[in-house]
Formats: C-alpha cells, structure tokens, sequence
C-alpha cells in the first residue's frame, strides 16, 4: 500500500520517471500476491491514465482486494474519476460482494 501511495505522489508532483518506476515494480509484485491492484489503479491515476486505472481497479473490485473496499468510496487520490459512471458501477459491485 505504501509503494502505491508514494508512486501516487511522485506522479502527482510531476516525477513521472519515479512514478513508472515504482508502477513496474508494483505490477511485478501484483502477479507475485504481494501487492493489491488498487495500489496500482492510485498510480495511473495520478500519471492521468483513467483506462489503465479502471483496468486496476476492476481487477481490484474482482479479487476483492481489501483495500478497495475500505478506502475507495472516500479516498481523495481517486476524485478525479468519480465523475465518470464506472466507477459508481464498481462501487456498486463491491457492494453486492460483501453481502455474499
């Protein structure tokens, strides 16, 4: 989580060389379970990638990742998507989940 928060403010400082770097890293160690894939949707959405942040965060609603559901209906990082309606979609998905 903390590698996908700071690959979210080096991108948003406009480090983007530091922001892919740390977002290589993090997609490496999502195939190894290590980390979530909704810290990887925080850094493409920073770096203003909103496809390949809903793709991560689709992945993040799909394997129920924890953090999603914690922290997405009122994470700040994510503001910049919650106009547009996939994002209440996913919400919404993650909702119906936990009854399950």
């Amino acid at each position: 989580m903390a590698a996908g928060a700071l690959g979210h403010v080096y991108a948003t400082a406009g480090r983007q060389k530091e922001a892919r770097r740390i977002l290589e890293d993090l997609i490496k160690q999502v195939e190894q379970r290590h980390v979530d894939a909704y810290s990887v949707a925080l850094v493409y959405v920073a770096l203003g990638q909103t496809e390949q942040a809903f793709h991560w965060l689709e992945k993040a609603c799909k394997d129920r990742c924890p953090w999603f559901s914690f922290m997405m209906n009122g994470d700040p990082r994510v503001d910049g998507l919650r106009s547009d309606g996939r994002l209440e979609k996913l919400l919404q998905r993650m909702i119906r989940h936990k009854g399950e």
